[in-house]
């Protein structure tokens, strides 16, 4: 019988309070930035509960190289998302794309990591 892991509660409670003060920090210290605030109003409830689904999991090398890209992604798509802003009638903000296709590449090396390290 194949034993069932248990389920890492320190790990997760350590990246539930990261995430917890990445939130309020995004959403309420740097609202006056575009692209943190956007992320923590619209779309942090999805990429948080995946991440802290994730530590439950076990997979710590995907949980650290996710968060380290959940965080780059905000400073990317702040840095680079408004190289438009400049051209009328419109603001054109793209810090929203930049930060979500950061996030999606950093999951994948997250994965390919913890495969990588965990085969052998």
């Amino acid at each position: 019988m194949k034993k069932i892991k248990s389920l890492d509660w320190k790990f997760f409670g350590i990246i539930f309070f990261a995430m917890c003060l990445l939130y309020i920090t995004t959403r309420y210290c740097m609202n006056s930035l575009y692209t943190p605030e956007w992320v923590a109003r619209n779309i942090f409830p999805f990429f948080a509960g995946m991440i802290t689904v994730y530590s439950l999991s076990g997979r710590r090398k995907v949980v650290i190289v996710t968060f380290i890209g959940y965080i780059l992604g905000l400073f990317a798509g702040e840095i680079f998302g408004g190289f438009e802003s400049h051209t009328g009638p419109q603001y054109l903000h793209w810090g929203w794309l930049i930060f979500i296709v950061v996030f999606i590449i950093f999951i994948a090396a997250g994965m390919i990591i913890e495969k990588r390290t965990s085969a052998g």
